[in-house]
C-alpha cells in the first residue's frame, strides 16, 4: 500500500503539534532547558515555533502530513546561520521569561550544548526530529531525512549530521540503515543530577 506523505516548510499555525512531536525526542533535554518551574518546556516551544526564528523556530523546519494531519517534523541548521539563530533564541527567551528568569534558562541553554553538535561549514546539522508515535515505521523519518539529504546535496556539502540520544537503539539502527556513522559519544555536562542523557553525534557522508 502506498503512502501518501506532503513535506512541506513548516508554518506558525503548526507550533503545537509540531512541538508536542519534538518534545518527546529528548524529553530529559528539553525540561531542563525551558522547565522553570513556572513555565513548562512545551509553553516555550510553542512559542518559539510560533515566532518562526531560533532554534526552535518554524523557518528551520519541515512539517510531513499524513491525510492532511502533522505527522512529523525536523529543523535543519546551517553553519553560516548559527550567529543568527543563537540571537533570535536569546530574545526569545527574554521575551517568554522575562530578564530575570531568562539568565537561568540562557544558563542550562549552554550546558545542553554539549549533547547538541553544531553545524560545520559543509555539514548541516539535522535537529528536532519528531514523528507521531502512531506512524512510526511508515517511513516518515526516513522522508525528512530524505528531503533535507537533498537540500545539503543542492548546496554542495560534504556530509550531514544529527544527534540521537544513547537510549534511543531503535532511531540509531534506522540512521545506521540510512548511511550515518557514529563519530563520537557526546558527554552531557551539566548541573550534577541532572537527568539530562548523553547522545552520539551521527555523520552522513553525501557521495
Amino acid at each position: 500500500m502506498t503512502i501518501e506523505l506532503q513535506i512541506r516548510p513548516a508554518q506558525a499555525r503548526d507550533a503545537e503539534i509540531c512541538a508536542a512531536l519534538i518534545h518527546p525526542a529528548s524529553p530529559e533535554l528539553y525540561d531542563y532547558i525551558f522547565d522553570d518551574g513556572a513555565h513548562r518546556a512545551l509553553e516555550f516551544m510553542q512559542f518559539e515555533f510560533d515566532q518562526g526564528g531560533g532554534g526552535l523556530g518554524h523557518r528551520l523546519h519541515t512539517a510531513v502530513e499524513l491525510d492532511g494531519r502533522v505527522v512529523g517534523v525536523g529543523g535543519l541548521q546551517w553553519h553560516e546561520d548559527l550567529m543568527r539563530i543563537s540571537v533570535e533564541s536569546t530574545q526569545n527567551i527574554v521575551h517568554f521569561y522575562g530578564i530575570a528568569r531568562a539568565r537561568e534558562v540562557l544558563r542550562r541553554a549552554g550546558h545542553g550544548k554539549s549533547v547538541i553538535a553544531k553545524p560545520e561549514p559543509q555539514r548541516p546539522h539535522t535537529t528536532n526530529l519528531g514523528v507521531d508515535a502512531s506512524v512510526r515505521g511508515r517511513g516518515i523519518c526516513s522522508a525528512l531525512l530524505a528531503q533535507e539529504l537533498l537540500r545539503a546535496r543542492a548546496r554542495g556539502c560534504k556530509e550531514l549530521s544529527l544527534d540521537v540520544a544513547v537510549n534511543n537503539p531503535r532511531a540509531k539502527a534506522l540512521y545506521e540503515r540510512l548511511g550515518y556513522r557514529v563519530m563520537r559519544e557526546q558527554r552531557f555536562e551539566g548541573d550534577p543530577g541532572a537527568k539530562v542523557l548523553d547522545s552520539y553525534l551521527m555523520i552522513l557522508a553525501i557521495t
